[in-house]
């Protein structure tokens, strides 16, 4: 295998989860250890792996990606997403080559060295809203209402389930490109909850 970090021809260590030259008989990373949390090698591979995986011009049922400058998007599909409500509705294809929904981000923060700090996840359930607008509201003010009539009415943002198929996706999404976040040490956090 190749080492994505500085493109040596070594084995991988599956026990530790990286390029067997990372780690030595002293356990210190290798020379180019330095670069694993680098911009160039965790979100462009990323980004390349998103874009060919591309939900609008990809048929391909593991293709629910968006790739953006500075986010990539995630879209389920009838075959795949959170279940519960999403299973419930006719997903149409609109201009993807594929039936799907917009369900959730994967954006990123970077310190002035460029060096990926954490990956950030957050989801709005959009579909949700339009397909049963007496059930999901974006509006806080809207819930509360329901609330105080008896009803109950949940925010598409973040909610449990979307969250954790993103960050299921989000991990399989950086895996296939050939990223190993834990490795690097980059966790997988939540965004701050939508107004």
């Amino acid at each position: 295998m190749t080492c994505i970090y500085c493109q040596a021809g070594v084995p991988w260590d599956y026990k530790h989860g990286r390029p067997a030259h990372h780690i030595n008989t002293t356990n210190e990373l290798a020379p180019c250890a330095d670069r694993i949390k680098k911009y160039d090698f965790v979100i462009r591979p990323a980004l390349e792996f998103a874009h060919k995986m591309d939900i609008g011009i990809n048929p391909d049922p593991a293709a629910l990606y968006d790739g953006r400058g500075g986010c990539i998007n995630f879209w389920c599909t009838p075959a795949d997403n959170p279940g519960g409500r999403w299973t419930e509705y006719q997903m149409l294809a609109g201009a993807h080559c594929k039936a799907g929904d917009f369900v959730g981000t994967v954006t990123w923060e970077l310190d002035d060295d460029r060096n990926v700090v954490k990956l950030l996840i957050d989801s709005s359930a959009y579909a949700l809203r339009d397909n049963f607008p007496e059930a999901f509201t974006e509006l806080k003010r809207y819930q509360q209402l329901a609330r105080r009539a008896g009803r109950k009415v949940e925010l598409i943002y973040n909610r449990r389930p979307d969250l954790a198929w993103v960050r299921l996706k989000t991990r399989l999404l950086f895996r296939s490109a050939g990223v190993n976040l834990q490795a690097a040490g980059i966790p997988i956090v939540i965004k701050k909850e939508q107004p």
